[in-house]
């Protein structure tokens, strides 16, 4: 059986769900906040040690003023609620991407949730916000040059904000991309694509696809 150390999950259709239920697009954004419990206990029950989830990308910011602002409102929601149960539980929490462009308390609440969980390890936690792949290369190169490293696959991959490489990426939502996220990292990663809606993504369908990486054969270029 295949190892699986870890998940990375782009979460799509959030503002489609809402569409369907005949509701505005925050109301999608908050259901599928909610679900994330429910995806990172089953992590836990199947070991894996990272789950990283596309939250808010750098193209994201094209979006209505107001669905932005909800967006952000959520997360800090969000850290208020799973700071204690994070660290009960054993969540190491951490926040990749450009954090400089948002605002300050936001900033704060972040470092002091990564800094108040960063010696925990059943799982590593990571939540993409102002993420694109493209900016964390270059923003990694640039970490290279600054350290007067040479260019090679081992230093671009220490100097990334995730340095494990993704052993299964998932989307959501009914589209078949992988929208700027996490392209060094998913170079070997099983791809899985399912038209569930994020906030109806339920910890039974993860099981299944999870159980059928476990069995797929997998041979990195060889035979």
């Amino acid at each position: 059986m295949n190892e699986l150390k870890h998940i990375a999950i782009i979460m799509d259709g959030n503002g489609r769900w809402a569409k369907k239920q005949g509701l505005i697009r925050s109301f999608g954004h908050k259901a599928g906040a909610n679900n994330v419990e429910n995806i990172l206990k089953c992590c836990l029950e199947f070991n894996v040690k990272n789950l990283s989830l596309f939250a808010f990308s750098t193209e994201n910011w094209q979006r209505p003023k107001n669905e932005v602002d909800f967006i952000f409102s959520l997360f800090d929601d969000y850290l208020s609620k799973y700071k204690e149960k994070f660290k009960n539980e054993g969540v190491c929490f951490k926040v990749f991407g450009d954090i400089t462009k948002l605002n300050q308390k936001l900033q704060n609440n972040i470092l002091e949730f990564s800094e108040y969980t960063k010696n925990e390890n059943k799982i590593n936690f990571n939540l993409a916000i102002n993420y694109g792949a493209k900016d964390e290369l270059v923003r990694t190169f640039k970490k290279i040059q600054e350290k007067n490293l040479q260019i090679n696959e081992e230093n671009i991959t220490k100097n990334l904000d995730i340095s494990t490489d993704v052993d299964l990426l998932i989307r959501t939502g009914d589209c078949t991309r992988i929208s700027n996220f996490m392209l060094w990292q998913c170079a070997y990663a099983q791809i899985h694509f399912t038209k569930t809606l994020f906030p109806d993504f339920s910890s039974l369908e993860l099981e299944q696809i999870i159980n059928d990486f476990l069995n797929t054969k997998r041979t990195f270029g060889g035979v």
